[in-house]
């Protein structure tokens, strides 16, 4: 499941948590978010960054 968790302090600095995307897949999906609030302070990757979304592709054989 993807997840965008929008979590404003007090202090009003604003940090975006997104779960549940694989690959470099969050940045695109939160560049309309970041450009909406401002530049970014800083960046933190998680795991999922680092996974690769897998295809798998079935081939099927018919022998006649």
């Amino acid at each position: 499941m993807q997840e965008i968790k929008i979590i404003i302090g007090k202090s009003g600095k604003v940090v975006l948590d997104v779960n549940g995307i694989k690959g470099s897949g969050c940045k695109e999906l939160t560049k309309k978010l970041e450009k909406a609030l401002g530049s970014a302070e800083s960046t933190k990757a998680k795991s999922e960054m680092y996974e690769q979304t897998q295809t798998v592709e079935k081939n099927q054989e018919t022998s006649a």
